[in-house]
């Protein structure tokens, strides 16, 4: 793969018929009912999972980790390391969830 292509390299949101399955397995409607579902999902989430908290209140957000992550330096992408994800984590455990921040957890996570 050339450095052009590695750059050029580009993650697609998973179909609309597994996103409507993973909506039914764990509860989640459609619409803005379905985002506000989404946050309390991941705030129950983020209260009953001590490690998800821990994960996202350590990390100081050096980019340390981006020298060893291969996801990371197969795509240059700051979304697709755990930094990124960290980042997009916090955002969404903030309450910040749309339509957008939804569509990039489901690219990256």
């Amino acid at each position: 793969m050339s450095n052009a292509s590695i750059n050029e390299y580009r993650h697609e949101k998973a179909p609309p018929d597994l996103i409507e399955r993973l909506h039914s397995m764990i509860g989640i409607r459609r619409g803005e009912h379905g985002i506000n579902e989404f946050r309390e999902l991941l705030r129950r989430r983020l209260r009953e999972n001590r490690n998800l908290a821990l994960s996202l209140s350590l990390c100081m957000g050096c980019g340390a980790c981006l020298t060893v992550c291969s996801a990371y330096l197969a795509t240059r992408n700051i979304k697709n390391s755990p930094l990124g994800r960290i980042a997009l984590a916090r955002s969404l455990m903030r309450g910040s969830v749309n339509e957008n921040l939804i569509n990039e957890a489901y690219t990256y996570f």
